[in-house]
């Protein structure tokens, strides 16, 4: 899932910290500086739901998966699928004539996406009636299994958190220092954590890799 650590042998990286104490770089892959920046200063649009299997209660994050599905292109052409157990697929959108989506080709783009090899590769999509939004109004797809995954809201899906998480995901932004507009061509990382204490780290960069700090 992580294939930097054998091509680059990157096993460990180095922090740079500002005079705040946050992080202000780090090293890379190929041992290039990765500046950090928060999510305004790297993006101007993103799409981000998260979808599971109905349930009541808390959801079971020991037993059951859901993924999220985000996108930064504001023509919604394209989402990138992320799924609790690891896995990344490359989602291309079918549209319906007025707008809307209709589903999403499901692709193996990046080898890390066995949901294809095992029959999942188109998601249709049901909105909930309520309103023509291309986004907001999106209720369920169709997801790996033939399951239908609900969208939820982000305290709908993490309410049951221990102790020593966050009630809300720190997430920050990595990429090769840049000026102007970030060119999406080049390569970039997202570094998320639950943990009040910053002991462990998800690494997501857009070339599908997915390393466990």
């Amino acid at each position: 899932m992580c294939p930097t650590v054998g091509t680059y042998d990157w096993t460990y990286t180095d922090v740079a910290l500002k005079e705040d104490g946050t992080i202000a770089s780090y090293t890379g892959p190929s041992g290039n500086t990765w500046d950090m920046y928060d999510y305004d200063a790297l993006f101007v649009y993103e799409v981000k739901l998260y979808a599971a299997e109905p349930f009541t209660g808390r959801f079971d994050f020991d037993n059951d998966h859901y993924g999220m599905i985000e996108t930064s292109d504001t023509s919604h052409s394209f989402f990138y699928y992320y799924d609790s157990t690891g896995e990344i697929c490359d989602l291309q959108t079918e549209f319906n004539t007025d707008g809307t989506i209709k589903g999403w080709d499901v692709l193996d783009t990046w080898g890390v996406c066995s949901q294809v090899a095992a029959g999942w590769t188109y998601a249709p999509v049901v909105y909930d009636g309520e309103g023509t939004d291309v986004i907001d109004n999106i209720q369920h797809f169709g997801a790996e299994g033939g399951e239908e995954w609900y969208i939820l809201s982000y305290d709908e899906l993490f309410n049951s958190k221990d102790d020593d998480e966050l009630e809300e995901a720190f997430t920050i932004y990595g990429a090769e220092p840049h000026e102007g507009e970030f060119d999406y061509d080049n390569v970039y990382a997202l570094f998320e954590t639950m943990s009040k204490t910053n002991k462990w780290f998800y690494f997501y960069d857009s070339d599908g890799n997915v390393c466990d700090f």
